[in-house]
């Protein structure tokens, strides 16, 4: 698989290893703001409202598969957490490290995700808890229709939902994200992540446009063995 693209990703080195030069990836990356929310069965639960827009939730759509992470603050940057054993540990220790204003904000979250809330998601969801991260694993879609990844013309995208406003969900949508920035290694290693999306690229998102039934007398000559002589007389 031939990948034309700005950046560079985790799998990209297993090109190194063979590819095939007709199947061709354009990995370029655009960003979709304020968009109509997907169905809520791939999203992980909401965090608490005190964390307001600093922990994201959503999920990266990779090759037909939905992978639930929460987007939160680490120093200077961003980071992906796939569980919510991994995500309770950053926030520790953002609690301890932090600077004092960000720190109460991080017990705040500890507090509230270390017990169920008494009341719920105005959409009827629970909020981020051990017990509700279990129910979700449990209950949780997996497999997204190939009509999403179509409609944005690439294997992969990353789905994040800000905090709702009230009464309302808007999502941020990047098409062809840069999956090593989320450490998505840690999901699907490299050559596995190469070689579905070379899959998914070839065949799921292969667009084929119907054959011409209409056929030429001189075509369907030749198709039957004559050619442009079989009916003429030849000169003595």
């Amino acid at each position: 698989m031939k990948i034309i693209s700005e950046f560079q990703d985790y799998y990209d080195c297993i090109r190194a290893y063979g590819a095939d030069p007709k199947l061709l990836y354009i990995r370029k990356t655009s960003e979709l703001e304020k968009q109509e929310p997907i169905d809520i069965g791939y999203s992980p639960p909401p965090p608490p409202s005190s964390s307001g827009n600093s922990i994201y939730r959503g999920f990266i759509a990779f090759c037909g598969k939905a992978y639930p992470l929460y987007l939160a603050p680490a120093m200077l940057k961003w980071k992906a957490f796939y569980s919510f054993d991994k995500l309770y540990q950053h926030i520790q220790e953002r609690a301890k490290t932090a600077a004092a204003d960000n720190a109460y904000h991080y017990k705040q979250y500890l507090k509230e995700i270390s017990e169920p809330w008494p009341w719920k998601h105005y959409l009827g969801e629970e909020y981020l808890c051990q017990e509700s991260w279990d129910r979700f694993c449990k209950t949780r879609k997996i497999d997204i229709d190939d009509a999403w990844f179509r409609k944005y013309k690439a294997p992969v995208f990353l789905y994040l939902e800000k905090r709702a406003v009230w009464r309302t969900r808007e999502a941020n949508i990047t098409i062809n994200p840069c999956l090593k920035d989320y450490n998505f290694a840690s999901q699907v290693d490299p050559f596995q992540a190469y070689q579905q999306i070379a899959m998914y690229v070839g065949n799921n998102l292969v667009t084929q446009m119907d054959p011409d039934p209409y056929i030429s007398d001189e075509l369907r000559a030749h198709s039957a063995g004559f050619d442009k002589w079989s009916f003429r007389k030849k000169k003595e």
